[in-house]
């Protein structure tokens, strides 16, 4: 029941014992009659002395009616008050105040919310500089970096930019930062060859770090691009939402650096080239049987012999490749060609090699598959090489299979090698790619998958890998289906 309502019943109780004493007084007089007797004069002061009784109880009770009915409007005034103070804290706030008369009880309330507005606010003001100063700082840290940093977000709005990226994009740093991408992309031509990274992160499995070619004062400066993604929350509405991460690494230094060590292992390559020729030539006349016969031992020395030449004659030739692949000067010839006749010319020419094993070798690979556009050389090496790294890893009487199939987008082919060998643990599936890496225990040079995903992405594929410890590796490569005629 609300205050109001027990007030007014209260009222209502002390007009009704003013209002009915009287009554009650008048009532009595007519039961008595006149007063002319003793017992009615005695009955009469009786009641009189009634009435002045409930006179003087319902007086007491309408004091402090009215005593506890002030005290509670006080007490409202001052809570209404408290309250309104409270919801109008603010930065710019003025303390709180209660009316006179306020218990003191609530001005001591009023007192404490006056002390925790003042901790409060003092907090926050602390807190606010410390997040300035931070941002001022890191502000100053993307700044001085030489590496060119864009955030943009899913709309291509530049949400922040450094003076790198204003000197490397040729707009300034005013405009670049509030810009949007794809409107500034017709003024720099830089910003035109972002724009299509905006939709991928370079930092996943298999991804590549293109370079940037860029004219300087001094010549030429090569940019390496890395791709990322950063996670942040929407200032009024707290929700996360994504951004990419454009960086731009100046790498002028290592490229000058890889370009020497590729013209020394070019040459170096090419005066290995001929006189291991010329061995492996001679070393198959005798082996032939052409400069007479050989006895048992000199057979099998001559044998070992040409192994391990052969073995440096492909180092050599993996040099040249990747020697080529360095200086953009691979020549690539591309026909129409149908990948099942690619397989069958692989599988008759590797079916030597599968019997010291007994090693089985499956093909689903379908007559009706789609025309592609390849280079009948390079696809040929690439299967060539993913064949001969399975039956290496293989175990006695494994089985291999080589599988093609139409993609489901209909715009690629692809071809799988799988093997049943001891898998490649997941730290080291990128790394494999890498020029000069090994697995433990694996000969070669670790250049052949290197070459292999450069040819394929040079003929506008790809090349990755599936693998599980102990599972076995499926190697794939995909080629673009041949353009209608």
């Amino acid at each position: 029941m609300k205050s109001t309502d027990k007030s007014s019943i209260a009222l209502g109780v002390v007009l009704a014992l003013l209002l009915g004493a009287p009554a009650y007084v008048f009532y009595m007089l007519l039961r008595l009659g006149p007063l002319g007797s003793a017992a009615a004069r005695a009955d009469y002061g009786a009641a009189l002395a009634g009435q002045q009784l409930v006179l003087v109880l319902a007086a007491g009770a309408m004091g402090l009616f009215l005593l506890k009915w002030r005290a509670a409007r006080a007490a409202e005034e001052s809570l209404r008050a408290l309250l309104a103070g409270l919801e109008a804290a603010g930065p710019q706030r003025a303390p709180i105040s209660l009316p006179t008369g306020t218990p003191a009880e609530l001005d001591r309330l009023a007192a404490a919310c006056n002390h925790l507005l003042g901790q409060l606010h003092e907090c926050r003001t602390t807190t606010l500089t410390q997040v300035m100063a931070e941002r001022d700082y890191l502000t100053s840290v993307v700044n001085a970096l030489d590496e060119a940093l864009l955030v943009v977000d899913k709309n291509g709005r530049v949400e922040l930019a450094n003076p790198a990226s204003s000197r490397l994009l040729g707009i300034p740093l005013a405009e670049l930062a509030c810009g949007v991408l794809p409107e500034l992309a017709p003024r720099s031509p830089l910003a035109a060859q972002l724009l299509p990274h905006l939709a991928g992160v370079s930092g996943e499995r298999g991804a590549a770090r293109p370079f940037f070619t860029l004219p300087q004062a001094r010549g030429e400066a090569a940019y390496q691009l890395l791709v990322g993604e950063v996670q942040t929350l929407e200032a009024t509405t707290q929700t996360a939402r994504t951004a990419t991460l454009l960086t731009l690494r100046d790498v002028s230094a290592y490229k000058k650096l890889d370009q020497v060590k590729w013209r020394f292992l070019t040459t170096v390559s090419q005066e290995l080239h001929t006189p291991l020729s010329r061995m492996q030539l001679s070393l198959q006349r005798l082996q032939d049987g052409k400069s007479g016969p050989l006895t048992p031992e000199q057979h099998n020395l001559a044998y070992t012999l040409s192994r391990d030449n052969k073995h440096l004659l492909k180092v050599v030739h993996d040099l040249l490749d990747v020697s080529q692949l360095e200086a953009g000067a691979i020549q690539l010839n591309f026909q129409t060609t149908h990948l099942p006749d690619i397989v069958q010319f692989v599988v008759a020419t590797i079916r030597p090699q599968l019997q010291p094993k007994r090693l089985a070798l499956e093909m689903q690979v379908p007559d009706g598959l789609p025309a592609v556009r390849a280079d009948i050389e390079k696809t040929t090496w690439v299967l060539l090489s993913l064949l001969a790294n399975a039956i290496r890893y293989a175990h006695l009487q494994d089985t291999l299979r080589i599988r093609a199939s139409l993609l489901p987008t209909g715009q690629h082919v692809q071809v799988s090698v799988q093997d049943q060998g001891p898998g490649i643990a997941p730290e080291l599936q990128e790394r494999i790619f890498q020029r000069f890496t090994q697995l433990p225990a694996q000969g070669g040079g670790g250049l052949g998958l290197s070459i292999a995903r450069e040819f394929m992405a040079s003929q506008g594929g790809q090349l990755r890998v599936e693998s599980e410890v102990g599972k076995g590796s499926t190697f794939s490569f995909t080629l673009p289906l041949a353009p209608a005629e």
